[in-house]
């Protein structure tokens, strides 16, 4: 008789609110900035160059925020085929 594997620990990093709330409040702050800038800087030479800089500055924290819940869950898979062979 086989026993079954233990389950898998829960990362905490799956589960931290703080990250979440990080990456919501930075990416409302951008778009608050973008439409200060929009509304409030004449030059739209300024108007660009902020305002792209802010929007890849979302970009970035959007690509972490997923990054950061897909190498948790990559490892867990790396380890599970660790544990099958």
């Amino acid at each position: 008789m086989s026993e079954a594997a233990p389950p898998a620990p829960r990362l905490a990093e799956v589960q931290w609110t703080w990250r979440r709330l990080f990456s919501f409040s930075l990416v409302a702050a951008c778009m608050w900035l973008v439409r200060a800038i929009i509304t409030r800087a004449d030059d739209p030479g300024v108007q660009k160059t902020l305002g792209l800089a802010l929007c890849g500055l979302v970009a970035l924290q959007a690509l972490l925020y997923v990054a950061g819940a897909m190498a948790t869950d990559i490892a867990r898979i790396i380890e599970a085929r660790g544990r099958t062979k």
